[in-house]
């Protein structure tokens, strides 16, 4: 499996997809950002993704 690194315009997206379901776990939010950008992340890319973003999951 082949993952990317999240790039400034997807952090939006990560933002929105916490928004939206606040109570969604790394594992989730990984699988949805992959639906709806094809960006494959690893846990840890998106643990880093929030922590920059400082929202609490």
């Amino acid at each position: 499996m082949v993952y990317l690194k999240i790039k400034a315009g997807d952090l939006l997206i990560v933002e929105h997809l916490v928004d939206e379901q606040p109570d969604r776990i790394l594992r989730e939010l990984c699988e949805c950002l992959v639906t709806q950008s094809g960006i494959n992340v690893s846990l840890p890319t998106m643990h880093r993704a929030v922590q920059r973003l400082e929202l609490t999951i």
